[in-house]
């Protein structure tokens, strides 16, 4: 008779690794809350030293609005206002393929230094000691910056690396004098003298009864300088310019300063309505910044847990896009089109969807091809995968050449020229210095897209500079790349 004999294999996992993991793709608990906090916020001195920080948890909010794609926009209940679960750490692992950001290493520029903006980088001391909502100071460093790397581009061919150099030590400077170190809690500060005097914390912060908590200080600080510090620290290490002091000197600033950029569930935003708990709702112009920051982090320091965050990110990001490109989270109609008419988009809930629609959508669309272009350079062909991030592109060509097209009175409501003027909804799409649109949300997007992939888009883009700059990838004037 067969004697058969069973083998029991039994693996013992630390319960620790468990418990671990179980936090990482859960809400993350730990992060402040409740009213009496929200009122210490805004009443007592709270800055941040970014030189005792700690890294953070990453966070992507878990969404299902993937689900609510085809219905009409005036049903859409997505965004919802609820704790989600984390899947920045979802698998699959992801990595950095090389040492490239948004612009490929192949790409060249046909445009040596302009003379129609500053070429100087400087830091200062009455501006450069702290992360806070800065007004006209946060474009200082993007601005030049984007200069000088055009003819970086222009000169390596000649292996003429002047202008990165010059970025280098500046650069290099800023980290030795530890500037950016600090960064104030803006409720609070926005009140006191020395915020008027030195023109921080003072915009975007606290209004309708909640708490902004970091969102205004981590988007300006995102949007005016640590992207396009990124993306110039990727270029740096890839020419091998700094020496190994150096390289540890300013890799070791720049991570602080991504450390700090995580502050939690919707940047720490507190509300009534959710009972002063942070939440985050699915990508929007508020959070999808964040996302392009995980990505270039992720390829500095080669780290996969930022990659992989990145990734998730834009994954998440992609199931917010309908399949006409118009983005669920931006483009939908108000609730009190009237009320929001008359009284403006400072009222609670009027500066989201309907009239500003436009204009809150092109900033998310832009950052999710920003985002797309960097994937392009490490082979997740973008085009063939990811296939309604041209729709983006489809949808911001049409709006650009008609925005009273019925198509888009469809999705948010009907509105006249005078309605979008009114609100200055159609920023974005300006043709000139007599209303210029902000960096971060102009259409210098599609000109990036075609120099990637050989389309037209950008033949609605204005000839002015302001519409053809990228400063997040240090590119002043985007018609003059080529590759």
């Amino acid at each position: 008779m067969k004697q058969i004999y069973f083998f029991i294999f039994i693996i013992f996992i630390p319960f620790k690794l468990f418990s671990h993991q179980s936090v990482l793709h859960s809400y993350p608990e730990n992060w402040e809350n409740g009213k009496s906090y929200m009122n210490k916020f805004r009443n007592e001195d709270m800055t941040i030293n970014l030189d005792e920080i700690n890294k953070p948890t990453l966070y992507i909010p878990e969404h299902d609005c993937k689900k609510q794609l085809n219905l009409p926009a005036s049903q859409v209940d997505c965004n919802g206002a609820k704790k989600r679960n984390n899947i920045a750490y979802d698998h699959p692992e992801e990595y950095p393929k090389k040492l490239v950001g948004g612009i490929s290493d192949k790409v060249f520029s046909n445009c040596p230094i302009s003379n129609q903006e500053k070429q100087s980088i400087f830091f200062s001391d009455k501006f450069d000691k702290i992360i806070a909502p800065q007004a006209w100071s946060n474009w200082r460093h993007s601005w030049p910056m984007s200069n000088k790397m055009q003819d970086y581009r222009y000169n390596k061919e000649k292996e003429n690396f002047a202008s990165l150099i010059y970025i280098k030590d500046k650069l290099v400077e800023a980290a030795n004098k530890n500037f950016l170190s600090k960064a104030p809690n803006c409720d609070y500060w926005k009140s006191q003298e020395i915020a008027k005097k030195n023109n921080y914390c003072l915009m975007g912060v606290g209004d309708h009864s909640e708490l902004d908590g970091w969102d205004s200080s981590v988007n300006e600080f995102l949007w005016g300088s640590l992207l396009m510090f990124l993306e110039v620290h990727i270029t740096i290490l890839r020419e091998d310019i700094y020496t190994e002091e150096e390289k540890i000197l300013v890799h070791n600033w720049l991570k602080k300063k991504v450390w700090f950029v995580e502050r939690g569930p919707g940047n720490g935003t507190l509300a009534k309505k959710t009972s002063y708990t942070p939440v985050e709702d699915p990508p929007n112009h508020h959070t999808i910044a964040k996302i392009l920051m995980f990505l270039l982090w992720g390829i500095a320091d080669q780290n996969s847990e930022y990659f992989t965050a990145g990734v998730r990110g834009f994954e998440s990001a992609y199931n917010v896009i309908r399949n006409d490109g118009s983005i669920l989270t931006e483009h939908y109609p108000h609730s009190s089109k009237q009320k929001c008419l008359k009284d403006g988009p400072d009222i609670m809930g009027c500066g989201h969807g309907g009239y500003n629609s436009f204009d809150r959508g092109n900033l998310t669309s832009r950052f999710i091809v920003l985002i797309a272009l960097v994937l392009e350079n490490h082979g997740y062909n973008i085009k063939t995968n990811y296939p309604k991030i041209e729709k983006i592109l489809e949808f911001t060509k049409l709006a650009v050449e008609d925005p009273l097209n019925k198509k888009f009175s469809k999705i948010w409501g009907q509105y006249s020229m005078n309605d979008y003027q009114k609100w200055n909804s159609l920023r974005y799409k300006s043709v000139d210095d007599s209303n210029p649109p902000m960096p971060q949300n102009n259409l210098g997007h599609l000109v990036l897209w075609d120099l990637a992939f050989d389309d037209n888009y950008s033949s609605v883009v204005p000839d002015y500079l302001n519409q053809k700059s990228v400063p997040e990838f240090g590119v002043l004037d985007g018609t003059c790349l080529a590759k």
